[in-house]
């Protein structure tokens, strides 16, 4: 059933694409947000 999606050669999901927090989930990794991204150095422009 597509889609199918594989996360370290296992079927992780079907039927439907992942989420960004599956996705997340899956790669051990944070999403970032654009508020997360305004602060700190980063300005209208872009980071520095």
């Amino acid at each position: 059933m597509l889609p199918v999606t594989l996360a370290d050669g296992e079927i992780v999901k079907t039927k439907n694409y992942p989420t960004n927090e599956e996705l997340s989930a899956w790669l051990g990794v944070e999403i970032s947000t654009k508020s997360q991204r305004k602060s700190g150095c980063c300005g209208p422009k872009g980071c520095c």
